[in-house]
């Protein structure tokens, strides 16, 4: 473990590489009339933070520009209105301030995802802060802009700097954007939107001084490709540097998670149906890898295919076809074409399912973007305690809104040994359930609105899990955690030992190096609950390929990491009580 926590420690320290498995971004516009009470100030400012998977990292971007007055200092505060006390100091270089706020408590990740997180600049003229923004969640696909004079084409010597950040909304046809620079060498005296390679302008930004906060409307599938391939970036020109003196490009730093529940009212034309279903799809950072998951219920006949189409309406072409497991279906995506990303960007790549009845589908539902923070939930009866061997499964999704008061959920399962008999949200340690989930039949949608503390903190350490009951497992049939999306597809094998060993013990994989994918071998004396998980090198949690009990005995778990990028990895299994193990494994694609 020491071991581990050096290698975090020192890599931790250097520059943060914003293109791996960060979950959750974060945006705000600081300006006075935030403040309480408000001020009146030219100031400005741009920031975004990203949550890694784990919830216990934080990494932050701010630019201000224009106040009134000298600053005085700048920090991270928690209050949802009035003011709120100090939680993080900023260290700045000249009018930018950027870090990584490692061992997040779960207080401030509560804070944040109710939005009661707010970046605070104080001023001699304004010493409770003359500009201010609150954190929130973006509701699309988001992406993150970092701007100075290296990245120009040549690279020039301004030592200003900027930041911003661009959200796709769920049409695929809208940019909203933000973005502050400050430092130049002269007055900004243009700002666009360029594309590489041939770095002509495509949109122009309109700055009121030094930041810019607009829409672009109507953006072209040639934009959404140049997003997919990074080739689109912010450019500001002043007379020292006509042709660009600061740029930054627009960068994913998350997965994106997309949502859809199936229905016969979704197809073209509509079918009239009982039967039900639910699906995830997360989109990985570099835009080449789609990993999915998705269980149907009730069709009213029997099924005889099952593929995603593309098509903005009426019926489009099969583009990926689905291998079922029984009513389950899920898969990695990978080598994604730009046609398909542009069609799931603008909300166009659909879910279908199709039966003898209706030939041409269904049941059928539109992936669409998470509006807010996406969870996913992957059910089984092997994630029961003890694990059942229900062949039942089920698939589902979460989306805890800005206010980080509500969940809205959609849930499906099929396979189980007995009718569905109750369904609820249960934590651990305990157990205990803490909300019902009504299903209808074998799907439940609904929402759950004030959501306490408590759940929050629960979620930020993966307690929160589905569990449905039936009369062969009253306990508990099926059960699946309510998870950040890695977009990692986790294959388990588990084979037990005749022989009982005589201790805790985490072998090395094999084969390592390896591509894609790699066996994990370990062994526990005494029945424990157990975790394994791998990690980057910055730390961050990017897949969780075990969360359960286990019976003495050595067990054999399949991680396939098609959607990571080569590099070296740690896994660690942890044991309740506080043993653990950790080793390194290799990744070389």
């Amino acid at each position: 473990m020491k071991g581990f926590a050096l290698a975090v420690l020192l890599l931790a320290s250097a520059t943060l590489s914003m293109q791996g498995e960060a979950q959750i971004l974060f945006t705000a516009k600081l300006d006075g009339s935030q403040e309480s009470p408000p001020v009146v100030s030219s100031g400005k400012g741009t920031v975004w933070a990203v949550l890694s998977p784990d919830m216990k990292t934080l990494t932050y971007r701010l630019t201000y520009a224009r106040l009134n007055a000298a600053r005085t200092g700048g920090h991270f505060h928690a209050a949802g209105t009035g003011n709120g006390g100090v939680v993080k100091a900023f260290t700045f270089d000249g009018n930018l301030t950027s870090g990584t706020w490692t061992s997040l408590p779960d207080s401030i990740v509560r804070h944040l995802l109710r939005g009661e997180i707010y970046a605070n600049i104080h001023s001699s003229s304004s010493p409770g802060g003359e500009i201010r923004g609150y954190l929130q969640a973006v509701k699309g696909v988001g992406f993150t802009v970092a701007m100075d004079g290296s990245q120009e084409n040549p690279p020039n010597a301004s030592t200003g700097s900027g930041t911003g950040w661009v959200v796709l909304d769920s049409t695929g046809t809208q940019l909203a954007y933000n973005v502050t620079v400050a430092g130049m060498t002269a007055p900004l005296s243009a700002g666009h939107f360029h594309t590489l390679p041939s770095g002509g302008v495509v949109h122009p930004i309109a700055f009121v001084d030094s930041t810019a906060d607009g829409v672009w409307s109507g953006v072209p599938d040639t934009i959404l490709t140049s997003i997919e391939n990074k080739n689109l970036y912010v450019n500001v020109h002043s007379s020292t540097f006509p042709a660009g003196e600061l740029r930054g490009f627009v960068t994913p730093v998350q997965n994106a998670t997309f949502i859809a529940k199936l229905d016969g009212s979704q197809e073209s034309p509509p079918v009239v149906s009982s039967g039900r279903g639910t699906v995830w799809a997360v989109l990985s950072p570099d835009m080449k890898t789609l990993t999915y998951r998705l269980t149907y219920a009730r069709l009213n006949a029997a099924r005889t295919g099952g593929h995603f189409h593309a098509a903005g309406s009426g019926n489009g072409g099969v583009v990926k076809a689905f291998t079922f497991d029984g009513n389950s279906t899920s898969g990695t995506w990978t080598s994604l074409p730009d046609s398909i990303v542009r069609h799931l960007l603008r909300g166009e790549i659909y879910a279908n399912i199709h039966s003898s009845s209706s030939p041409g589908g269904e049941i059928r539902g539109y992936l669409q973007a998470s509006r807010g923070v996406g969870f996913t939930v992957e059910m089984s009866g092997k994630k029961e305690n003890p694990p059942n061997a229900s062949t039942g499964s089920g698939t589902g999704w979460v989306v805890l809104d800005s206010t980080g008061t509500q969940l809205a959920y959609n849930v499906t399962v099929a396979g189980m040994t007995a009718p569905l008999s109750a369904g609820h949200f249960h934590t651990l340690p305990s157990g205990g359930v803490v909300h019902a989930i009504p299903f209808v039949d074998s799907t439940a949608d609904g929402v759950w609105s004030g959501v306490p503390d408590t759940i929050l903190t629960s979620i930020e350490n993966k307690n929160l899990y589905v569990n449905v009951h039936s009369s062969t497992f009253p306990a508990g049939e099926l059960r699946g955690y309510v998870e950040l999306p890695s977009g990692v597809v986790t294959g388990i094998v588990e084979t037990v030992s005749k022989t009982v060993p005589s201790s805790f013990a985490l072998d090395q994989n094999y084969p390592n190096p390896f591509n894609p994918s790699t066996t994990i071998r370990f062994q526990v004396a005494s029945t424990s609950d157990l975790s394994l998980k791998v990690f980057n090198l910055l730390g961050q949690e990017v897949a969780s390929l075990f969360q359960g009990t286990k019976a003495p005995g050595t067990y054999e778990v399949s991680f396939d990491a098609r959607a990571l990028a080569s590099g070296i990895y740690f896994y660690r299994l942890s044991a309740a009580g506080g043993t653990s193990d950790t080793r390194k494994m290799v990744l070389v694609k």
